[in-house]
């Protein structure tokens, strides 16, 4: 059998390559937000107006990619599935009499699934945030909450004497001082660094198989992701070098963040070899995937933005508008260059 060169394998995989790719480029921008701690000129990137705006059109453009191109294509894939394996929707389509009832009850059947596992991916960042807000707290105040440790400290301090306002005051301004230590500060970005990669392994692992699927797909996918990934490089590591003072460590951190979109780009491209994915199972990780990008964009990032400018919420609506109009540019531009 004659053997295939590198060459001639690459170019029979060259959907797969071009996945791959993309969860690469992705992951590189990542890692060139977080370089930007080492520019003393790009110090205003970090302000709460720049953030704020980095933010929002990561959150923009996250929301809508995932409404308007991921889940209507999971709810295709799923009523394509249905369609040939449902023997209660065949039978009962049998008797139907028109085309258009027919087709609602697949729709029926695809919206159950479909709202069931985006409603597992949302919940899956819910947990994967509780998780990291937790590992995040030190040690004497997991054991201990603050309010507890708070009036335990009013109490040891107004023993004697009759708590005055004065003495209150004092005891909430210094727990709130240690709460907001550096130890607590550089756990927190750690956690969120570490939340951040466990969403971007399955991120890679559908931005993959979409390029598979359907090209356009695939790279909106990877411009909604990269805004993403660039708004939460710099947060994060300007959270790290903030607690730590070394920028090599934020970006290294940073790094392994990135690293989850290849390796979930390469465990797709191995999936897609192995084995052949039904459109069930599709539009299941569509879904999934889905979830876990709305929640991640409404739970974290979206609270971010009102936290660091509460008085001029303008701002961040005009950013959350500003990513959906990069995104529907982008969808455009796709539509006439693949004519699609």
């Amino acid at each position: 059998m004659e053997s295939l060169s590198i060459k001639q394998v690459l170019l029979s995989q060259s959907d797969k390559v071009r996945g791959v790719t993309l969860t690469c480029a992705t992951g590189v921008v990542t890692v060139c937000g977080a370089l930007l701690v080492y520019s003393n000129r790009l110090k205003f990137m970090w302000e709460p107006r720049s953030m704020v705006v980095a933010l929002g059109l990561a959150t923009g453009g996250v929301l809508s990619f995932t409404l308007m191109d991921l889940l209507p294509a999971a709810q295709v894939s799923l009523e394509v599935m249905i369609k040939a394996i449902d023997p209660v929707a065949q039978t009962r389509n049998a008797t139907a009499s028109s085309a258009h009832e027919k087709r609602s009850l697949q729709s029926a059947y695809a919206s159950m699934i479909l709202a069931g596992a985006f409603a597992l991916g949302v919940i899956m960042v819910w947990i994967m945030d509780t998780l990291s807000m937790y590992c995040s707290l030190p040690t004497k105040v997991i054991q201990q909450s603050p309010r507890e440790q708070t009036r335990a400290t009013i109490r040891h301090t107004t023993r004697t004497t009759s708590p005055s306002p004065l003495q209150t005051s004092n005891v909430l301004m210094t727990q709130n001082q240690g709460w907001l230590s550096k130890e607590l500060l550089y756990k927190t970005g750690v956690a969120k660094v570490a939340s951040f990669a466990t969403i971007n392994l399955p991120s890679g692992l559908v931005m993959c198989i979409a390029v598979v699927q359907r090209r356009t797909l695939g790279i909106l996918f990877a411009c909604a992701m990269s805004l993403l990934n660039v708004a939460q490089g710099i947060a994060l590591s300007g959270v790290i070098v903030q607690a730590s003072g070394m920028r090599w460590r934020a970006v290294l951190w940073c790094v392994l963040a990135a690293l989850a979109l290849p390796l979930g780009g390469f465990l797709a491209w191995g999936l897609l070899l192995n084995t052949r994915l039904n459109a069930l199972v599709v539009g299941v990780m569509y879904s999934i995937t889905a979830g876990l990008l709305v929640g991640t964009s409404l739970t974290q990032i979206l609270t971010v933005c009102y936290n660091y400018k509460s008085s001029e919420n303008s701002v961040v609506t005009t950013s959350i508008f500003g990513g959906i109009i990069f995104i529907a540019v982008v969808r455009c531009c796709l539509a006439f260059l693949y004519n699609k």
